[in-house]
């Protein structure tokens, strides 16, 4: 069941000073990777509330974020709404290539990794790569993390 508030979280990397901003609006769900003075160095689509729409909304005109459309969601994947803050666990890894790299968890499921650079980045409901999501694959081992 989807949120009647909004929800907001954050989780800071007290070695980077990164922290992660995910975003529940009651419509759709991002993350947002930020660096130590705010800025938005990654984002990464989570999930919609309520079916996903046919036509990309960019196109409709729609204001951000963006809900998914449905060619790029992954409809075979059973999930639950993050309700609370406490449903949302950042796990930190740094990388030489990458930098900080957060992996975002919800009710313990690695749902989306974030990096720098990364707009997007990867999400497990991405069905494929698009322009919110990239699809989250095993190609990326540096990525691993154990929850």
């Amino acid at each position: 069941m989807p949120n009647e508030e909004p929800l907001l979280a954050s989780v800071s990397d007290p070695d980077s000073g990164c922290s992660v901003l995910f975003e529940d609006n009651g419509h759709v769900a991002y993350a947002y990777l930020l660096a130590a003075d705010g800025e938005i160095i990654g984002d990464v689509w989570l999930y919609n509330i309520g079916e996903a729409p046919a036509e990309p909304p960019w196109h409709e005109g729609e204001e951000m974020p963006f809900a998914n459309p449905r060619e790029f969601v992954r409809e075979d994947l059973a999930f639950e709404f993050a309700k609370q803050p406490s449903d949302i666990v950042v796990l930190w890894k740094t990388s030489e290539q990458y930098g900080p790299i957060a992996h975002i968890y919800l009710h313990r499921e690695l749902f989306a990794i974030l990096s720098s650079g990364a707009k997007p980045g990867w999400c497990a409901l991405a069905a494929k790569n698009g322009p919110l999501a990239l699809e989250l694959t095993s190609k990326f081992p540096e990525f691993g993390a154990q929850a």
